[in-house]
């Protein structure tokens, strides 16, 4: 990927979305896991 003025706003969007992908990814991953428990 080549780095320029255009790419420099999504590489820093890019960096605000990923620990929002985290985070929701474990509270999606908790609450399958505590879904499949109670079964």
């Amino acid at each position: 990927m080549i780095i320029n003025a255009s790419t420099i706003p999504i590489l820093k969007s890019l960096e605000v979305l990923v620990p929002v992908f985290q985070v929701s990814g474990k509270y999606v991953g908790g609450e399958y896991q505590k879904n499949t428990v109670t079964r």
